[in-house]
This record gives C-alpha cells, structure tokens and sequence, in this order.
C-alpha cells in the first residue's frame, strides 16, 4: 500500500510534545474515500468539503479556548494521500479537481487503520484532548487487506475510552447496519442528488458546532453527535397580538387580495398592504402560495429566510402558509422551511406542524 505523506513542518511535533500547552486540543480527523465510484458526486464533494473547511476554520475563532487541529486522509485502491496531518486549523486547504481524484477500489478498513494508529501514536504523551473521526464514503468496504472489519471494530472500541468520537457518513449501502458492525453509532445517510448532498454537508457542519460546544460544556461527545439538541422555536398557532419587534409571516397571492384565512387577519390587524402579496409590509411578510405548484413557491420561501438572516433584530413568526385556501399539505410545504432548522436561524419561529415533519423527515 502507498502512502504519501506531505512535508510537514516541525510546528506539529512541537505542539504535541510542548507540556505548556493550555488549550484543549480538538484534532480533527477526516477520512474521505476517493474510490471510482466517487467520481459521479465528485463536484458536489469538493464543494460541500470546501464548506466544512470554512466551518471548522469558524470554530476555531468561536471556541478560542480550543486549539483545532486537521488530519485529513484521502484513500483509494491506488494508495492513501495524508493531505494533512496534525496541521493548526489555519493550514487546512480547501481540495479541487486535482487534489481528489476518485478512482479504484474501496479499502475502507485499511484508510480506517492506519489512520487511527498513526493519530494514536501521536497522542501518546497528550492529556488534553478530544478526536472527532470523520468517515465520509459512498460504499462499503470491499478491498482491504492489512486490517479486517474486527480489527477496526476492536480498536473503535478501544478508542471511544479515550475521547475519541466516530461518526460514519455514507450513501449507497446499509449505513447503519455497516457502521454498527464496526462500532459506530453516529451515523448520516445521504443520497446522491445535489439536494441530498447538501443537506448532508449542512448537518454536518452544525453538528461539528454542536461538537465544541458540547466540550465547553464538557459534556459526553460519545454519541448523538447528529442529534439536534437546539431549542425549538415555534410559532403560537392562533396569533391575536405581536410585540414590537415580532413579524407575522403569512401566505399571499401575488395580487395582494387579503381578503381571507391569515391574510385577512393580517391585512387587518398586522399591517399588510392590500394590493402588495410579497414581503414586508407593517408586521407582516407576505409570502405568494396562490401561483402554481410547490416548485413556485420555493424561491419566496428562500428569499424570506434570506432577508430573515438579514434583520436579526425582527422575530418572524410563520404560520401554516399555504395549507389552507392554496390547498397544499404540511408534507409538501415544511420541507421548504428545512433550511430554518439546519441553519439555526434562530429569529423564524415555525409551525408545530412544520417543526415536526422536518423531524420526521431528516436523514
């Protein structure tokens, strides 16, 4: 098996033998499968990586008494790439089109190894820290042959005494049934589509800020590493009074004709302007559902949460637009709203409904 190493410098050997070392060290390990069968999702990959680069660049100025550390292996049939190894968070390089190159087989178990073997070694004489494992795969293991599905499942076990936590992200097989048998409990199934792809790379970024806060609180990082655990936010289902700073977010028609359900209401007490269907009007923000199908609907739902993340300062409250004159259902229209969930756009307060269907329907 190749391995290529980059030419590190000595800073990383001098952080983990220096015992003058105060902050808590949070070493990042990533694992990214670079197999063939990568190379139809490659675009959405790199770019929903790239995206994680930033996160854990973010949280590193967010939690200033942790000291984030990056390792980050790529692996195929053809060998394994050490992109980054024990590297300070300010060196983690986004990857491009020549940097991950998907190609060959799929030695899962032996990526998973010597990853761990390696970071362990290194982390012999360190006291403070905490390891969170990233497998990021589109297959299960089919081409190993220094370690076997034991092996890694032992280690794993061994591990996990240590502070280390293990979360396996994967499409295209069994995900649960795979990363159970190696002892892994947090896990994210994805599909394939852009959509799918990412979503599955926006819950991992809140998840990994999740991670270091549940460090700071020194809580268990064990498991529930995607579990939600931030508070709802839902709106009152009979909205009769708003507060200064509070927006009643309805569903219109693009001509502005308030003349029934929640835009009556909101033509009447809250402000809309009749003859104005779409956006900020009084304490109101007009969003049309008379137009046509879901799909049109979309791009006002998006626009609001846009302007929502704009005026933190307002407090936006939803109801169940569209599931009632416009005739669609809380299944078609909450997951429109999933993005207020994922982001944490802790200024839009949801329906129960829409709360709960996003809840159901999450990876």
């Amino acid at each position: 098996m190749i391995n290529i190493l980059p030419k590190l410098k000595s800073r990383p050997t001098q952080i983990m033998k220096n015992v003058m070392v105060t902050k808590h060290q949070v070493h990042n390990l990533i694992i990214l499968d670079e197999s063939g069968s990568m190379e139809s999702i490659k675009d959405s990959i790199i770019q929903g990586f790239n995206e994680i680069v930033q996160t854990v660049k973010g949280i590193a100025t967010q939690f200033p008494e942790q000291e984030h550390l990056i390792s980050l292996v790529t692996f195929n049939g053809l060998g394994r790439k050490i992109l980054h190894f024990i590297e300070p968070v300010e060196r983690l390089e986004q990857i491009n089109a020549k940097t991950y190159q998907p190609d060959a087989s799929t030695p899962l178990f032996d990526a998973m190894g010597f990853s761990f073997t390696k970071l362990k070694k290194e982390l012999k004489n360190v006291k403070d820290y905490n390891v969170l494992v990233t497998i990021l795969t589109d297959g299960e293991e089919n081409a190993s042959m220094e370690y076997s599905g034991r092996a890694i499942k032992k280690l794993i076990e061994e591990l996990k005494q240590e502070r280390w936590t293990f979360t396996y992200i994967g499409t295209d097989h069994d995900v649960e049934k795979f990363a159970a048998s190696i002892s892994i409990t947090n896990t994210m199934r994805y599909g394939k589509c852009p959509d799918e792809i990412d979503f599955m790379f926006e819950r991992e970024k809140s998840s990994r800020m999740m991670y270091s806060q549940k460090i700071r609180n020194q809580e268990s990082t064990c498991d529930g590493y995607y579990e939600d655990t931030r508070p709802k936010r839902i709106s009152d289902k009979w909205i009769t009074k708003l507060s200064k700073n509070e927006i009643f977010v309805f569903g219109s028609n693009l001509a502005g004709a308030h003349g029934g359900g929640a835009a009556k209401m909101a033509h009447k007490k809250f402000g809309a302007v009749w003859g104005q269907g779409v956006g900020l009007h009084g304490q109101t923000y007009a969003i049309p559902t008379m137009q046509g199908g879901v799909e049109t609907i979309k791009p006002y739902i998006d626009e609001f949460l846009s302007f929502a993340k704009a005026h933190p300062e307002l407090k936006f409250l939803v109801t169940e637009i569209g599931c009632g004159i416009a005739g669609f259902t809380v299944n078609e229209i909450a997951p429109l709203f999933r993005a207020a969930i994922d982001e944490n756009i802790e200024n839009v307060y949801l329906p129960e409904s829409f709360y709960e269907n996003n809840e159901q329907h999450k990876s």
